[in-house]
C-alpha cells in the first residue's frame, strides 16, 4: 500500500477490480471491504471504475491527516466567518444572485454579467465554481476556447445519491465516527455526537449517504427503491429508530460531487483551473483542479487555484 508516487501515478489508470485480479486476490472478505472503503473514502462503490493510484493517494492521505472532521456548531461556524472576513475586507456578498454570462474581450475574462441588470461587474480575475459540466450551457462561449477541453468539462461524470436524516427524540447509539454500509454500500454518521449543540438537550440527529449512477436515478421508482434499501439497511442496525422517530427527511441528489474518481477521469486528465485560450478565468471547485476524492478535491483545487492566481500578482497581472 505504502509506494513511491511513480508508481502510484502508474496505477491512475488502473481500476481497483484490475488490480485486485492482478494481485491475484481471491478473498471475498477483503473485496468485500475495498467496496465500502471506495464507498467511504471515493465516494463511489463500483470497483470497475474506481482508480487504484487515486485510492491509494487518498488512504494514504487519511493516514498522514487522521479522518474526516465535523465543524463545531455545524457549518455556519465556518461560513459566517468567511463573509465576515470577505466584507470587512472589502469584498460583497450577493445572495440569490444569478450570473448570466462571463464575458470574455481579446481572450481576457472581464467581468459577468448579471441576470437582470443591464451592467457589467468588472474584474481583474473571474473565478468560476459552477461544475465545469455546466459552465458551456449559458455562462461561456464554448467557441471561445478549445473544443477538446470543452468536450472533457462537458462529458466529465459526477456522483450522485441518496441520504436519509433522521431526528430522533434520544440517541440510539453513541458511535462518533464513520459507519460504512455493504449493502447498499455508502457510510453514515450522528452529527449530534459530534456537536451537541446541533440539536434540543437530548435529542439527536443520524445522516446516511449511499452513492449511486445518475442512471439509478432516473425515474421516481427507481429513487424510491434505493431509499428503501438504504433505509432497511440502516432500520437493521438500529431498529429502534422507528420507536423515537420524531421526522425523517430523504434527500435526492442529483450531483453530489462534480467528478466521480474513476480511472477515465483521474486528476491528471479532469480539467485543470484554467481555461485554455482564456486568461485571468479560473475553474475551481471539486470538478477542476485539485487532488482527493469527494469533497477534498474542492478544497484542494482552491489552494492550487488561489497560487495560480497569485503568481499572476506578483507578475504584474
Amino acid at each position: 500500500m505504502f509506494m513511491n508516487e511513480e508508481k502510484i501515478r502508474d496505477l491512475m489508470d488502473v481500476s481497483i477490480s484490475e488490480y485486485v485480479n492482478e494481485q491475484g486476490i481471491e478473498d471475498d472478505r477483503i473485496k468485500r471491504y475495498l467496496k465500502m472503503a471506495c464507498a467511504a473514502i471515493m465516494v463511489c462503490p463500483f470497483l470497475d471504475r474506481v482508480s487504484t493510484g487515486e485510492f491509494i493517494e487518498n488512504v494514504k492521505e487519511v493516514l498522514d491527516k487522521g479522518s474526516v472532521y465535523y465543524p463545531r456548531g455545524g457549518w455556519n461556524s465556518f461560513f459566517d466567518p468567511l463573509i465576515t472576513t470577505i466584507q470587512k475586507n472589502g469584498g460583497i456578498v450577493q445572495k440569490q444572485t444569478l450570473v448570466e454570462r462571463i464575458e470574455v474581450k481579446d481572450g481576457q475574462a472581464v467581468g459577468v454579467k448579471i441576470k437582470g441588470k443591464d451592467e457589467i461587474i468588472e474584474a481583474k480575475h473571474v473565478i468560476n465554481t459552477v461544475p465545469v459540466q455546466k459552465i458551456f450551457d449559458h455562462l461561456l462561449d464554448p467557441s471561445l476556447t478549445d473544443e477538446e477541453f470543452v468536450e472533457n468539462c462537458e462529458g466529465l461524470r459526477y456522483t450522485t445519491g441518496i441520504a436519509i436524516d433522521f431526528a430522533l427524540s434520544r440517541p440510539v447509539t453513541d458511535i462518533d465516527g464513520i459507519m460504512m454500509l455493504e449493502k447498499p454500500a455508502g457510510f453514515g454518521f450522528v452529527p449530534s455526537n459530534l456537536s451537541p449543540e446541533l440539536v434540543p438537550n437530548g435529542k439527536s440527529l443520524m445522516t446516511f449517504f449511499i452513492p449511486l449512477n445518475k442512471e439509478d436515478m432516473d425515474t421516481e421508482e427507481k429513487r424510491k427503491l434505493h431509499y428503501r434499501e438504504l433505509r432497511d439497511m440502516v432500520l437493521l442496525h438500529f431498529p429502534e429508530i422507528d420507536d423515537v422517530l420524531e421526522f425523517e427527511r430523504p434527500l435526492y441528489f442529483d450531483m453530489v460531487d462534480g467528478v466521480e474518481c474513476a480511472v477515465d477521469q483521474h486528476k491528471y486528465i479532469r480539467p485543470g483551473n484554467t481555461v485554455p485560450g482564456i486568461e485571468n478565468l479560473w475553474l475551481t471547485g471539486d470538478s477542476a483542479g485539485g487532488h482527493g476524492s469527494g469533497g477534498d478535491i474542492g478544497h484542494t483545487s482552491v489552494r492550487e487555484c488561489f497560487k495560480k492566481i497569485k503568481k499572476t500578482w506578483t507578475s504584474g497581472n
